[in-house]
């Protein structure tokens, strides 16, 4: 994390946030004490087998103590065999008692409870607060309610009085109002998208949701964000575990390059995303055949059409 001198436009400081990545939004207490942000940490390097340290990903958030010598500590937002995957966004009550952090790839808000967060930090040696960023349980500290969304929230904005949180749910075409006293959601703005559910857009939806992965651990975008890849090598679990470290690739234009897989063995996304996806990544039954044919039409035509349309020339 880079700390910046907004007078000056020069960098202070650079802050290494270990073990993780996808930090893509920071908030701070309006005491200035704390600076929070969300996060994901892969556990990347390990055998692809240990389900009860995480698996594959764990999500949380990390805190900055703004002060000489401030620490920095990371909480998670998961549960044991509950995990709150794709943390996108924080906002923080103007009376700096809760904070929001929209799960995008879940579905839910999770709503946390600072002072509760404070009074933990204040009674743990530095040992214990290592041990609570890969702490499954530590999170009923502190998280006082999940509450559900449409799909994919990613945005929040809390308005001036702190008594309405607004949610993007990105794939929904909408905001949701929450009420930030009873903690529910009270109205829907329609933004007005399309009404119709195309193929490629249920395949968009599917990509951006850990809704078929063991636990919910992890979607398509965790590894891909943007349709890209992550930057990170995975200790895949197989035959040869241990040996087998592959890296993620990007997705984008992935319709002009087959074949598929590091080795270069699927000649086709349907095979790539079918049930080797399934049994190597997810861990849970294959896509079904529709879902199938929703997320090779997004993977194999959204980005270049995307991309295409923003190359067209025009009359200036």
């Amino acid at each position: 994390m880079t700390v910046v001198n907004d007078k000056n436009q020069r960098i202070l400081e650079r802050k290494n946030i270990k073990s993780a990545y996808l930090m893509e939004n920071i908030a701070f207490t309006p005491s200035g004490d704390l600076a929070i942000f969300p996060l994901i940490r892969p556990k990347n390097n390990m055998p692809t087998i240990q389900v009860d340290r995480g698996w594959m990903m764990t999500h949380g958030f990390g805190i900055i103590e703004m002060k000489p010598g401030g620490r920095t500590i990371q909480l998670l937002l998961d549960e044991p065999n509950a995990y709150y995957s794709d943390p996108f966004d924080i906002v923080i009550t103007p009376d700096g008692k809760r904070a929001f952090i929209s799960s995008a790839g879940v579905n839910y808000i999770s709503v946390i409870d600072i002072d509760s967060v404070r009074a933990l930090i204040a009674e743990s040696s530095a040992d214990m607060l290592r041990s609570y960023a890969n702490h499954l349980g530590i999170s009923s500290r502190y998280v006082i309610k999940r509450i559900p969304t449409g799909a994919n929230p990613k945005g929040l904005v809390i308005a001036p009085d702190g008594e309405k949180l607004y949610v993007a749910e990105h794939l929904e075409d909408r905001i949701a109002v929450i009420d930030t006293r009873s903690l529910e959601t009270v109205n829907t703005i329609d933004l007005g998208g399309p009404r119709r559910i195309t193929v490629a857009r249920q395949g968009r939806r599917l990509l951006n949701s850990a809704g078929h992965t063991f636990q919910t651990q992890y979607s398509c975008y965790t590894c891909h964000p943007d349709a890209h890849e992550d930057g990170l090598v995975y200790n895949m679990a197989s035959k040869d575990m241990g040996r087998n470290v592959t890296n993620t690739q990007s997705l984008r234009d992935i319709s002009e390059t087959p074949p598929f897989k590091w080795n270069g063995k699927n000649q086709t996304v349907y095979k790539q995303d079918g049930m080797r996806f399934s049994t190597v990544l997810t861990r849970t039954e294959p896509f079904s055949y529709e879902n199938l044919d929703a997320l090779v039409s997004y993977i194999m035509t959204g980005y270049l059409i995307r991309r295409i349309s923003c190359t067209i020339p025009t009359d200036n």
